[in-house]
């Protein structure tokens, strides 16, 4: 790998896009610099000093491409700094709150939770390893979500004087959170090629099932939170575990076959509308 190229894919590491809009930026960059080099080279410099004096003018790699990143996508690297060392202090904080309070040690919720904010603000240092990658930071941002709606029923009985704040906090994160959601699958997907009809279908699966999926995610807290109190690690957890997983399984399914396998694609979009609304049935029978 030349200069050019190692100086390139840094300013790349920064940027979260697609292949083909990497590829695109890839050589508008490298024509700017293959310019300037031949300029300065007829200046009568070497090589080697006049692609020196070409990278330098260009600017510093780490620089240009946060400002590429913020361009494209305008306060994301600072949204995912916020839920991800929010959901670090919040988790913690209502981890301690429960142990110290309750005497009940939430072991597997602040790990998922330490997990998932340490992982966010891991992708916003590096955007472009998520670029290709928006299922998994989807997933993380809604489990993020999820940790949070947890955490709102171990402070939802409390008086003390912090509980107020990070209930705040809590409901912040995962405002936001559900916002990156929106934005991560709305922006930024699909080819440039894509018909305008593929794209409004593209839009409405993402709609749908986002819309079912905070549904499923909020039942599923509660359900989980509830099992855990009367009947401890059980059984029972399979229950919202199943829902999230047939929520996600659904949701990709229907993404998946959208172009390839149409009828497919709206069958899963059905049972999922089927289920959610048996789901919100049972309860409402239950009340």
């Amino acid at each position: 790998m030349n200069r050019f190229d190692s100086y390139i894919e840094q300013i790349l590491e920064r940027i979260e896009c697609g292949e083909e809009e990497r590829g695109d930026m890839r050589e508008e960059i490298r024509s700017h610099l293959e310019a300037a080099r031949e300029a300065y080279m007829e200046q009568g410099y070497s090589e080697k000093e006049a692609i020196r004096r070409s990278v330098a003018d260009f600017g510093v790699a780490d620089e240009i491409g946060e400002g590429l990143q913020h361009s494209l996508f305008p306060y994301r690297k600072e949204l995912l700094t916020f839920i991800g060392m929010g959901t670090i202090l919040y988790s913690v904080s209502g981890y301690l709150h429960s142990l110290f309070t309750y005497g009940e040690a939430h072991v597997i919720w602040v790990t998922l939770s330490m997990i998932f904010g340490t992982c966010l603000v891991l992708a916003s240092m590096y955007p472009a390893y998520l670029a290709n990658r928006k299922v998994m930071l989807g997933a993380i941002l809604i489990g993020t979500t999820f940790c949070a709606a947890f955490g709102f029923l171990l402070l939802e009985t409390s008086e003390d004087w912090y509980a107020k704040p990070l209930y705040a906090l809590g409901t912040l994160i995962a405002t936001v959170s559900l916002v990156m959601v929106f934005m991560t699958a709305l922006k930024g997907i699909g080819s440039k090629s894509e018909s305008p009809r593929e794209r409004t279908a593209r839009t409405v699966i993402h709609v749908f099932n986002l819309a079912i999926g905070f549904v499923v995610l909020g039942l599923a807290a509660i359900m989980t939170y509830g099992g855990l109190i009367f009947g401890g690690v059980s059984p029972f957890l399979l229950v919202p575990i199943g829902m999230v997983a047939f929520w996600g399984f659904s949701y990709w399914m229907q993404y998946r076959m959208r172009k390839s396998r149409t009828a497919v694609s709206y069958l899963f979009g059905g049972f999922s509308f089927i289920f959610i609304g048996c789901v919100i049935y049972m309860i409402v029978g239950r009340m």
